[in-house]
């Protein structure tokens, strides 16, 4: 027997509807969307493991989206920065350490 899950979203009607928009966006980010269809699937019943065969990913990967939806709602969905040393050089070319263009070897 499937254990269900302590999780429980509860959406309003804002929230839901701003979950639909982003689901249907076509210039949101994959990663966004694909959070917004596991918060509204989630919320619509649906259990974490055919939550997780449903959109091909892990279910540790699901459960994360879901917690950090229901701390921080909407503003959960981004990825949070990343650690470590900022990029050297600019994609253009741009001045990094008086050097002009990348080097050959």
């Amino acid at each position: 027997m499937a254990r269900r899950s302590p999780l429980v979203i509860v959406l309003s009607t804002t929230e839901r509807t701003k979950l639909e928009q982003i689901v249907r966006s076509t210039k949101a980010p994959f990663a966004i969307v694909r959070r917004a269809q596991v918060i509204l699937r989630f919320a619509a019943g649906v259990s974490l493991a055919q939550l997780a065969r449903q959109l091909e990913m892990q279910r540790h990967d699901a459960r994360k989206w879901i917690q950090r939806f229901v701390a921080k709602r909407i503003q959960g969905l981004p990825d949070l920065p990343r650690a470590g040393r900022p990029p050297v050089f600019s994609p253009g070319g741009g001045a990094a350490r008086r050097q002009d263009r990348v080097r050959a070897t």
